[in-house]
């Protein structure tokens, strides 16, 4: 069975916003391109309407309130400062899950956004997210999460194993009767309200794990040997 290698390296010839360990960082194309090299500090926005989308401007001067620094990043080999920029976001990481998430990816590719810019205010830039299964909860404490709550979900096993993949309303699928066999020990998950748009997710995130892994979800698999099959 072929297995697709996964390569690390990302094109630089592209506007790009990299999630990491040490922070963001932003590509030198896009700096260059947007003639912000002189810039001195980042402000963020959320999208009260997306909450899969990060706006962020970039400030003259240091110290508006709210705001984060940019590092300078260092001379490269020929002895010229590289136009990329990057910055400490910690705190900012850490106040939303989402970035949380992403930056524990160890696919590097799956930590890296083209950079668009807002029509409505030139002065402000975003990056779209996809749905990665950002929530998070025991399988034990399903009882405790509302029955309304749906979008796309993933289940892992006691080793952190993902054994299924799928959508609908997350605490009505956890409770049928044959999902309480099959090892599940957290459930992880992403609140999306259309359907079309959980059935494009759920499609993506099984064919991301396709190509990672050679196979589908152990679960996604039997369920659709007996889909088949019948």
């Amino acid at each position: 069975m072929w297995k697709k290698i996964i390569l690390d390296r990302i094109p630089s010839s592209k506007s790009l916003l990299t999630i990491s360990k040490s922070g963001i960082s932003f590509s030198a194309k896009f700096i260059k391109d947007n003639n912000l090299v002189e810039k001195e500090a980042i402000e963020f926005f959320d999208n009260p309407e997306n909450e899969y989308q990060l706006g962020f401007s970039f400030l003259d001067e240091l110290g508006k309130f709210g705001s984060l620094g940019i590092l300078k990043n260092n001379a490269n080999k020929t002895g010229f400062r590289c136009a990329g920029r990057s910055l400490n976001a910690g705190e900012l990481i850490n106040k939303k899950k989402i970035l949380k998430k992403i930056q524990q990816d160890p696919i590097k590719q799956n930590r890296v956004f083209e950079i668009k810019k807002f029509k409505q205010d030139l002065n402000i830039y975003y990056v779209d997210f996809s749905p990665i299964f950002e929530q998070s909860l025991d399988y034990a404490l399903i009882d405790s999460l509302d029955y309304s709550i749906k979008g796309i979900y993933r289940y892992l096993n006691e080793t952190g194993e993902i054994i299924y993949i799928g959508k609908g309303k997350i605490k009505e699928r956890a409770k049928a009767d044959d999902r309480s066999e099959w090892g599940v020990k957290k459930i992880e998950y992403s609140i999306i309200e259309e359907n079309d748009q959980m059935l494009l997710w759920e499609e993506y995130h099984i064919s991301r794990f396709l190509d990672h892994n050679g196979v589908k979800p152990l679960f996604n698999k039997i369920k659709g040997i007996k889909a088949y099959a019948a």
